[in-house]
């Protein structure tokens, strides 16, 4: 993974939701990078878990969402769109491309475009 300067001081300032689709090791490799180097607290969610009650953390890492059930999709909806609530920076990860799931009515279209700010696919550059 590699951004300019300039890319990485918009998401440093912005702070979008950030989807990375990719094999498990270059998912981890590029969600510690982004870690490293946006500053501010980090938790960890585990699969499936529902939003944080609470959280002081300026990012939460989400894995597996592709495997978020039906329910738990319309918990993280609802609790991304809870305007009263300043929310952290949102980096999920999935080891499948979310979109096909969203076709087939598998995974909320709304839920994918909200996590969905900027879309890292290393797979692709995986492969390239």
């Amino acid at each position: 993974m590699s951004f300019s300067d300039g890319e990485w001081r918009m998401i440093s300032a912005a702070r979008p939701n950030i989807l990375v689709i990719g094999a498990a090791d270059a998912v981890e490799s590029t969600v510690s990078a982004l870690v490293a180097r946006l500053p501010g607290s980090v938790s960890y969610l585990l699969p499936n878990a529902p939003p944080p009650a609470s959280d002081q953390a300026e990012m939460l890492v989400v894995p597996d969402v592709a495997a978020l059930s039906p329910d738990r999709q319309y918990e993280w909806l609802a609790w991304l769109s809870n305007a009263d609530v300043r929310r952290p920076q949102i980096v999920a990860t999935s080891g499948v491309p979310v979109y096909p799931l969203v076709e087939a009515d598998q995974f909320s279209g709304v839920l994918y475009y909200r996590l969905n700010t900027i879309l890292l696919d290393m797979q692709l550059t995986n492969s390239a």
